[in-house]
């Protein structure tokens, strides 16, 4: 059981900030089974080989796992990683290893979010019997991201399998995306931890009354949650982050939540 103090910090959410922007994904077509499931093809060339992209990950991530970043997250996701198994991870719009202007700062960014990913994944893995399966879907991956991430013998999907990927037991992760990304992620699922965008975020510049809001504010509410740690020394990777513990006690009422949804939605 947890102590006082860390029962406590699940309830400390995020300052209200502006979330970072991020592609709009396509709609929902009908579902698809995972052998339906076709791997993307890259948008446009490399200019990184695998070996160079494998290389400035190997050195970002040591700095993050010497980073206390690190070692808070560690113990914000070892304080619940108990408390439900996760079946998978899926991960959304990480962004390219390879940004077409050779950014360093973009590769800083997307590669200390995939150390950060892996780290949570990391702890997850201690608490199940077989490895969890790792998605990704990133419409911007070029040739060499996927065979870099493949080589970590994670999965690349196209939009919209990584939403279909979501369930009960789903460790959600997406940085800095459109509202439309998220509402599409838990459209039949609220997974059960999800780091991403916080409701106090998006509250402090959207109607938070308008229905087309409803499946995030529901997320908010059935969620106990905390401030992803101070992310000082990767400014901005996690800005305006909120990781969200589906509580146990209201997993009755996500069947009755989506009931709910459907209904402000006619």
């Amino acid at each position: 059981m947890e102590s006082p103090q860390e029962k406590d910090s699940w309830t400390y959410v995020a300052k209200k900030r502006r979330p970072g922007a991020y592609r709009k994904p396509n709609p929902h077509p009908p579902p698809v089974t995972k052998s339906d499931v076709q791997a993307p093809q890259p948008t446009r060339d490399s200019y990184l080989t695998v070996a160079e992209i494998k290389a400035d990950h190997q050195h970002i991530r040591e700095q993050w796992l010497a980073s206390p970043c690190c070692e808070n997250l560690k113990k914000i996701i070892s304080s619940r990683a108990a408390d439900r198994i996760s079946s998978n991870a899926v991960c959304l719009g990480i962004g390219s290893f390879d940004p077409p202007d050779g950014s360093w700062q973009v590769k800083r960014r997307t590669h200390a979010q995939l150390a950060a990913f892996q780290t949570v994944v990391d702890i997850l893995n201690e608490h199940v019997d077989a490895p969890i399966r790792c998605v990704f879907q990133e419409p911007y991956f070029t040739q060499a991201d996927r065979e870099f991430l493949e080589g970590m013998n994670h999965e690349i999907v196209d939009s919209p399998h990584g939403y279909e990927s979501v369930g009960e037991q789903t460790f959600l992760y997406g940085i800095h995306l459109y509202k439309d990304t998220y509402s599409d992620a838990i459209a039949n699922h609220i997974p059960a931890l999800f780091i991403g965008t916080g409701w106090d975020t998006w509250e402090s510049c959207i109607n938070p009354e308008s229905p087309e809001w409803a499946r995030i504010k529901e997320l908010d509410r059935l969620c106990d949650k905390v401030n992803f740690p101070n992310d000082e020394d990767f400014y901005p990777a996690f800005t305006s982050t909120v990781v969200h513990w589906r509580e146990h006690s209201n997993d009755s009422d996500i069947a009755d939540a989506q009931t709910a949804l459907e209904q402000l939605t006619l």
